[in-house]
């Protein structure tokens, strides 16, 4: 198993940290569609966008990120790191 530290921004003053645990196999994009999985499950939606904000232009491209099981989009507000724990 590896471990990773997933820093994403919340659009606030201060930025969300997560370890999040992956198979041997796995590579970073994993990382980010278990962390979206999580909080899906965790029902934090104030971390999502919809289709429907970023068809009106209130979101840049490189706002967010799209995974998880269901195709969420992730809001970082630009700021997005992965690194090994």
């Amino acid at each position: 198993m590896k471990k990773y530290k997933i820093t994403y921004g919340s659009g606030l003053a201060w930025v969300n940290e997560e370890i999040v645990e992956v198979e041997d196999f796995e590579n970073e994009q994993d990382v980010v569609d278990k962390l979206i999985d999580n909080l899906e499950t965790e029902g934090c939606e104030v971390y999502f966008i919809s289709q429907e904000e970023i068809d009106e232009g209130a979101y840049f491209e490189d706002e967010y990120v799209i995974g998880g099981k269901h195709g969420r989009y992730l809001f970082h507000g630009g700021m997005l790191y992965i690194k090994s724990a």
